[in-house]
């Protein structure tokens, strides 16, 4: 049933297309055939037989033509149906509240279904983009768990990387469900990654930068590169336990980019890898899902990332 009602609503959203004109044109057309069915069924309730007139043109046209429609079946209705019930000569303060009340149900007909309208309109919203963001998700999770089956051979190990990885990503997606899914402090992003490996962070993770927001499509994955980074400093570089490094996170505007560095020293000397593990993999792949682009130095004091990508997936850029 649920299908037909969107199939229905789909189509009627064809009409909210048209000119102006065409749609009060078609809703003067609709109200006069509503007149004529009353006009048949004098002796049904006048709010039964016009109701589905009304809901139609509700649903189907702009708000203005809605309010338009119901003027005139307003008018269309005082005039020939009430009317003949009268003598104007002699009319009462009861036949006045009666066309009161008349004129003010059609409103409030018009009113609720409207709102009807509108309610449907954002559960359509909300499921599609709650639908677009369970694929990614989804998509991002079968992502982790592949290719970390293609790097680790021990199950626990396997157990627990996927676990903190998927910890990263809920981590994420916290932070977007405070802002109802609209944009993530770049300063709250690196915070959140870090300080979920590394008990100690705020005392040895600098962060410098203006404040600049990401929007919801780019924290996901910028939110990961966080991840990655830091669990790569935890493991072998300056967050490493007891080995005394620090880690500097900056970020600036150059042209239509933004650039992030992440700058690791004071940890254990730092070795060019001679393959190319899942973590570089996956930053490489995450980077490039933004559009943008990064350069890894393993330098001897620390290894070094810089990360670009496009304005355009900041918002709120202040203080710069």
């Amino acid at each position: 049933m649920s299908g037909i009602w969107r199939k229905v609503m789909q189509d009627l959203k064809v009409f909210r297309r048209m000119p102006y004109w065409q749609q009060f044109g078609i809703a003067t057309v609709v109200v006069i055939l509503g007149a004529v069915v009353r006009s048949l069924t004098f002796d049904i309730n006048p709010l039964i037989v016009y109701l589905p007139f009304l809901v139609l043109i509700i649903f189907a046209f702009q708000p203005i033509v809605a309010v338009y429609s119901t003027l005139l079946s307003a008018a269309v209705g005082v005039h020939y149906f009430l009317t003949p019930l009268w003598n104007l000569e002699n009319m009462s303060a009861e036949w006045i509240a009666i066309i009161v009340i008349y004129v003010t149900t059609k409103f409030l007909m018009t009113a609720m279904a409207h709102a009807m309208h509108r309610a449907y309109t954002d559960l359509v919203l909300i499921s599609g983009e709650l639908n677009h963001r369970v694929k990614n998700t989804m998509a991002v999770v079968q992502s982790i768990v592949n290719h970390t089956a293609k790097q680790v051979t021990d199950v626990e190990q396997f157990k627990e990387i996927v676990a903190q990885r998927l910890g990263a990503l809920t981590k994420s997606h916290m932070l977007l469900t405070t802002t109802d899914w609209k944009s993530v402090s770049l300063r709250q992003l690196v915070e959140a990654q870090v300080s979920l490996l590394s008990p100690e962070a705020e005392e040895v993770v600098a962060i410098e930068g203006y404040n600049v927001k990401i929007v919801s499509s780019a924290t996901v994955s910028l939110g990961m590169i966080f991840h990655e980074l830091a669990t790569n400093a935890v493991k072998h570089g300056a967050l490493k336990s007891g080995c005394g490094g620090t880690v500097q996170v900056s970020w600036s505007v150059m042209g239509e980019m933004l650039s992030i560095r992440w700058v690791e020293s004071g940890g254990p000397p730092v070795e060019t890898p001679t393959r190319r593990g899942f973590g570089s993999s996956l930053l490489q792949r995450l980077v490039r899902s933004l559009g943008g682009d990064m350069a890894l130095d393993f330098a001897p004091t620390g290894l070094v990332a810089q990360i670009q990508f496009k304005t355009d997936l900041t918002v709120e850029a202040e203080g710069q």
